[in-house]
This record gives C-alpha cells, structure tokens and sequence, in this order.
C-alpha cells in the first residue's frame, strides 16, 4: 500500500525504533561492546570540545568582545542538548552530532544581519537567532518526512568543494586580528607591520603544531592536543614573563553553574511582527543553514558507510538533526544568569497581572530587566540591559538599590551603572521600555542607584509639554569620578529630548532642577550628594520629600521651584541611598544615618 501522508512517513521512519537501541549493543558485543562504546563516547566527546567552544564564539561573534564567554558556554550546551536529542531519533551509529565550524559561519552572518536589523538590543536579537534555529530543525524535519532530502545527493563534488573553500577562507579571515593582537583590522597596521608580534608568533607556532602533529600521527587528537598545549604554554610563558603580551583570554565562564536563561520566548517572536525584511532574513537564512546542514550529514554518513560498512537511513538520520537542532534553539540561551537582582525591590502593573524585576550573573555583571506573570510567576518577557552611550552591555552592582518604575502608561524605568567606570561620571542611565518590554525608549542620564518617583503633570504648574507625567530623580555629577561636583535633585521629561552635556547621548530633558545646598568643595561650588534610593511625592503640597547627604531633609516645592521647607535630622552620612515616604497621616518616614526618623506635619 502505498504511503500518502507525511504522518505515515514519520510513523515508518521509527516502526523499529526500539528494537535499534537494543540491537546496537547487541551488535557492539554485549556490556563488554557497550563499555568499548562509551570509552569511545568519551574520546569523541574531549576531541569536539574545542570545536564546540569554537563554533559558539564564531555564532556569537556579531554580539562583539562582550559575548564570548557567553558564546563558549552557549556551543557546549547546544552540543549536550542537541547531540541528544539527535541520537534518540537517529538510525544507530557512530555518527554523533555536535556544532561545527562552516555552520556556525554562515549562522553569524545570518546572525550579523539580525543583529543590523534590531540594533542595540542583544536579547531581542538572540531570541530572533533562536527561533531561526527553529525553523532550520523544522526544514529538516520537512525535508526528511517528504523525501526532499534525497535530492541532495545531486549536488556536484566541485560545487561543495568550492562552498567548504569559502567557508574555510572566511574562518582563517576573521580569526586575522585575533593572531595580530587587536580587535580590529582596521588601523591595526598604522604603527607597525606587526602590531604585536609575540602574539602572532605564538599563533604560527601552534598552529604548526597542530598541522604538524596531524601529518605524524594522523589517529593522535591533534585538536585537542593543541588546545591543551597552546593553554598551558599561554599561561607558563605570561607567568614566568609578566610583561609579555600573548593576546587575550576568553575571559571568565559567566555564571557559577551550567544553566540556560531561556532566550527563545515571545520576545524573538515579537520582533519579527511587521518586519518583513527580518522574516525574510530569518527564513533565508535558516533554509541555507538547513540545506548547508543536511549535506554535512550526508557526507558524515558517506564516510562512516566507506570506513566501517555501517548501515545508514538518510532519511532518519535528517530528522534525528532537525530534532537536534530544535533542543539546541532552547539550550542555546544566556549562561550568565544566576540571580534576581540584590536589593532590587519587583514592581507590580497597576492591573496587577505583570511583575518587573533585574536579574544578572552578580556584582558588576551585565544583566536583564525582566517581566513574569504576577500570579504564576511564569516568565513574559526579558530585555537586555545596554549602555546608551557605549552600545555595549550596562553593569548591574549588588550594591545598588535602583527598582523599576512603571509610569501611568505602563511604562518601564530601570536605573543601571555604565558599561565601565567614569564613561559617564558614574553617573549610570535610566533605561526607558514600553511594557512588554519590546521597544527601547528615550534614556534619563543618571540611573546610578535611584528608583525615579513619578510627578503627575497637574502638579506642575509651569510645565508646558505633551507629557502626561515626568519623573523626579537624583542627578548628581561626582566630583570623584570627573565630575564637578554640582549634584542636583531634578524632574525630566520621558518624552522630550536634550542633548546630554558630558556624553552627548539624547536622553530626557530636564525640566527642573534644585542644586544642593551643603557645600562641598573643592572644587569651589561642589556641593554634598542627594543621597536617595526615591522621593515622596506629596500631591496636597504639590511638592517632594527629598533626602540629602548633608543630614537634613527638604521640602521642594514645585510650584515656586523652591526648597520651602527643611528639618535637620544628623550630622549627615555618605551614600545613607534610602527612600523617603508619605503616611496617610501626612507623617514624612526618613532614613538618615541608619535611623528612621518620623517627621510631623
């Protein structure tokens, strides 16, 4: 009879499925085979390493320097999950699958392209490149349930020559600068032919080694080798000579356990809604990745029928893959995340259906503001938190107390601290999305430690702009850390823009401002911090509570611009960062010095 669904096909691919793995050890030669087998399991295993590790840095390489690590971790946990899951629904043999080299090339220019199209948002990109990987395990899926697969043993020998070629000439190009020494070809010949000599150097030289010892002793794991050689000659040579530059190091592996923050969610999903070019992008790219994957498989299975006579089902095994790659898209996400942020209180949606939290890999880390349903804590949404200035990765400090801020319109404010020290005096950046946390938004030039309090526009008499609120934070400029020490306390504006005076980053502009009054020199006219986590906005005053480093607590009115009240509460304490807030009674609750005082009307 014969099949006329793909349901059918599916249910032939796997009729003996259990009986296969059964069979396999049987064939191997009972517990003794099964042992050989494993021994072997481990061979391959320590030999793919370097090329998982290498193929993750290539894939990730469009994320820049930052990603790396990250990138690393990200080929290790696709090879476990997606090896896997390809062997459970593969025909039984010793082809194992694990990321290589060609396909994570063509993947990073795919990668390239959806990181140009979602510009400065990582996580949105990543969660693009996963559902891309879906659909490149569904192609193979559909290629191998319709038969499809078998026209690719059509393809000439000289046409894959010539694609493998290319592919192997865009390897060796971007891995140029790493053996020069810098990040970037461009200018890295200005000064010499060379820049770094010693690096490329010891490039060549293992690189020798490794060809060499291939030629030798073709059955010793060359690769393996050479990546143990080359690691340990790095680090005896950089200890025995501190000064020698060898180049740099991957870095630290991000996060204390291996464990994924899932990147393929409603997030990616979001980003391709009303963006053809990015659909067309996704789609393209994974039918080449698909086409470009089931031919390596083939060859695969073509060498292991000519060196072992083993029995092979294209078919099958094409499915097996499009399965591999399906559990890798949920593998592949961000390694790094390991905590909920220190002191960051969550803050609730005024429905109270949605909670906003940080979360990061610790102290100094980079990290994500994320979205959960309220009442089953299930994750809606997360965004990648980036400096606005540097376009790289914000920093997330265990001791900062910043919290999100939801604005009447649902929108979303999170203070964070820069990519690196002093690029903005310290200052950090407000960071500013809209509530499915999709579209980044207009910044605010301080978000160091503060939670921003929101003023309704009626309490602002002078305003005159189109915003329905404005929001009130701390806005000093340290005099430690470059600045001159003129910390003022103001009201900005989330929808109207102004040219930021030390970066030069459009960010909200200030509508209003209060210098402090302790002085606090040198420099001449440096005045005492605003030290507060949020003020308290009084709405019957039509003014703040505001708390300062120098002791005393002021009442800023909004109406005449002007602090109209004060209470003296210590000697004042560096970095006290606490909140101030408004009882029903009108009592005013400050903290100053470790104590709470209550402050009558």
């Amino acid at each position: 009879m014969r099949e006329t669904s793909l349901a059918a096909r599916a249910a032939r691919l796997f009729e003996r499925q259990g009986t296969i793995a059964l069979g396999a050890i049987s064939r191997a030669g009972g517990l003794r085979g099964a042992a050989r087998e494993a021994s072997a399991g481990v061979v391959a295993a320590s030999l793919t390493i370097p090329l998982c590790v290498g193929a993750g840095v290539l894939a990730y390489t469009p994320l820049g320097p930052d990603w790396v690590a990250r990138g690393a971790i990200a080929g290790l946990l696709c090879a476990i999950v997606g090896g896997i899951a390809a062997a459970v629904f593969r025909r039984s043999s010793f082809v194992a699958s694990f990321p290589t080299t060609p396909i994570c090339v063509i993947q990073a220019s795919v990668f390239a392209s959806i990181v140009a199209a979602i510009p400065g948002d990582p996580s949105r990109a990543l969660g693009v490149l996963s559902l891309c990987v879906v659909c490149v395990g569904l192609w193979q899926i559909l290629f191998a349930l319709s038969g499809l697969s078998r026209v690719i043993r059509f393809v000439p020998h000289p046409v894959m020559a010539g694609f493998v070629s290319g592919v192997a000439v865009l390897i060796a190009w971007h891995q140029v600068p790493a053996l020069l020494g810098v990040r970037h070809l461009r200018g890295a010949f200005a000064s010499s032919l060379l820049p770094h000599p010693f690096v490329t150097l010891f490039g060549a030289l293992l690189l020798g080694g490794i060809l060499l010892l291939g030629r030798l002793a073709p059955t010793a794991p060359n690769f393996l080798v050479g990546l143990v050689a080359g690691t340990a000659g790095f680090h005896v040579l950089t200890a025995l000579r501190p000064g020698l530059f060898l180049g740099a190091t991957i870095g630290a592996l991000p996060g204390s356990r291996l464990a994924s923050w899932p990147l393929l969610t409603l997030h990616g999903a979001n980003a391709l809604l009303g963006n053809g070019d990015l659909v067309r992008t996704v789609l393209v790219g994974s039918l080449t990745l698909a086409l470009v994957g089931t031919l390596d498989t083939f060859f695969a299975l073509r060498t292991a029928q000519l060196l072992a006579s083993v029995e092979t089902d294209p078919r099958r095994d094409v499915f097996g893959q499009g399965m591999g790659n399906l559990a890798s898209a949920l593998a592949g996400g961000d390694t790094s995340i390991t905590q909920v942020q220190m002191n960051c209180a969550p803050a609730v949606n005024a429905a109270g259906t949605i909670v906003y939290i940080g979360v990061s890999g610790g102290s100094y880390t980079p990290g994500y503001l994320t979205s959960a349903n309220a009442a089953t804590l299930a994750p809606l949404a997360h965004v990648y938190l980036t400096d606005p200035n540097t376009g790289q990765h914000a920093t997330l400090l265990d001791d900062s107390s910043a919290a999100p801020t939801i604005g009447p319109d649902g929108d979303v404010y999170y203070g964070v601290f820069e990519t690196q020290c002093c690029s903005n005096h310290d200052r950090g950046w407000l960071l500013h999305f809209n509530s499915a946390l999709t579209v980044s938004k207009l910044p605010g030039a301080f978000g160091w430690d503060t939670t921003a309090s929101v003023v309704a526009r009626n309490l602002l008499p002078t305003y005159q702009g189109s915003s329905a609120y404005l929001l009130l934070t701390k806005y000093n400029n340290y005099k430690e850390t470059g600045g001159a020490g003129l910390n003022y306390v103001a009201i900005i504006d989330p929808n109207n823009s102004m040219t930021d005076p030390i970066t030069g980053v459009t960010v909200m502009n200030v509508f209003m401002e209060q210098l402090g009054r302790t002085p606090d020199g040198p420099p001449a006219g440096a005045v005492r911090e605003w030290c507060i986590n949020s003020a308290a906005i009084d709405p019957v005053t039509k003014s703040a509570i505001v708390n300062s480093e120098d002791g005393t607590n002021y009442r800023w009115d909004f109406t005449t611009n002007t602090f109209s009240q004060s209470i003296y509460l210590t000697a004042g304490v560096a970095e006290a960062y606490t909140p101030t807030v408004i009882g029903p009674d009108g009592t005013v609750y400050a903290i100053n010095d470790g104590i709470l005082f209550a402050i009558g009307q």
